[in-house]
């Protein structure tokens, strides 16, 4: 038996999915940037674990603690 595949996703489904605009998906696509995707015909196609591991690439990470407000700015 052959092992179960991932179902490939169009990018209106990713768009519903992730909250990303088709505009920006097709963007990505022509600047060779955003999440991997697989071209068949001419219709590209994600899987939401690629989908997945470009958003975790895509984490920013806060400065270490942070600076206290000039007395200044405090409201009282």
């Amino acid at each position: 038996m052959a092992p179960e595949t991932e179902p490939y996703l169009t990018a209106a489904e990713v768009s519903r999915r992730y909250r990303i605009s088709e505009r920006t998906l097709a963007n990505w696509r022509e600047k060779r940037r955003g999440p991997k995707y697989y071209r068949v015909g001419r219709t590209p196609l994600y899987t939401a674990s690629d989908m997945e591991e470009f958003i975790r690439s895509c984490a920013v990470v806060p400065a270490v603690g942070c600076r206290p407000r000039p007395a200044a700015l405090v409201a009282e």
